[in-house]
């Protein structure tokens, strides 16, 4: 088996992981851990990835430091705000609503293991729709097919989407059902239709010229950005 195949099965694994961790956090009624895991499942081990897979000594790639990670991980200008504002802050704050309304609701008769399954899976599909559908289009157009490889777009598509995405899909149509009547849902509502807004509509604008969004060229083979 290849790197890139091993490196995905691990990816697989974590989403698992990571979304039965904040499925748990939020319909526990855990708000702040809730909001942590959002905050690991995407921005903290995006830049740790970036970090140590996507530098290099000669500064190809993402630099040659932490810091030249870090600015390009968090670049308001280079960087899709649906990361940076959406993943960083809407998510979060999503996850921290609804936890905190998951721990004043009393029917949790929505939350059955059918459907925590079936929200992982459509979180999967979302990333994988994301990726392949929407994503590698217009990276292919552009020249930058290979960099739809690197660790950071893997993650971001196959972890990120499945537990973000099918995390708050998880918690909130049940919620619904429990707590609509007390308005407790809008506010959650409205972040997630930021995230989307954002994604759609501004980052769509700017792809034109934003695309591959400072993820770059990858070789798997040895596990390092090409050199330059």
């Amino acid at each position: 088996m290849d790197n890139k195949k091993k490196f995905l099965l691990i990816l697989v694994a974590l989403s698992v992981l990571l979304y039965l961790w904040l499925t748990a956090a939020i319909t526990g009624g855990d708000p702040w851990i809730a909001a942590l895991v959002c905050w690991v499942s995407s921005p903290i081990l995006f830049l740790c990835l970036a970090y140590f897979f996507e530098t290099s000594s000669t500064g190809s790639g993402r630099g040659a430091s932490f810091g030249s990670a870090f600015k390009s991980v968090f670049s308001l200008k280079k960087q899709a705000l649906s990361f940076i504002i959406g993943d960083i802050l809407l998510l979060p704050a999503a996850a921290w609503l609804a936890a905190d309304k998951w721990s004043q609701a009393t029917d949790r008769s929505g939350l059955t293991w059918s459907w925590w399954v079936l929200s992982l899976l459509l979180g999967g599909i979302a990333g994988a729709a994301f990726h392949y559908l929407l994503d590698k289009p217009g990276y292919t157009n552009r020249g930058y097919a290979s960099n739809l490889d690197s660790p950071t777009k893997l993650f971001h598509d196959f972890v990120s989407y499945p537990v973000l995405f099918g995390g708050l899909l998880y918690a909130f149509i049940p919620l619904v059902g429990a707590t609509w009547i007390n308005g407790h849902t809008i506010p959650i509502v409205l972040l997630i239709a930021g995230w989307a807004a954002l994604g759609k509509k501004v980052d769509g604008d700017r792809a034109g010229t934003l695309v591959p969004w400072g993820h770059p060229a990858f070789d798997w083979n040895e596990l390092s950005v090409p050199q330059h």
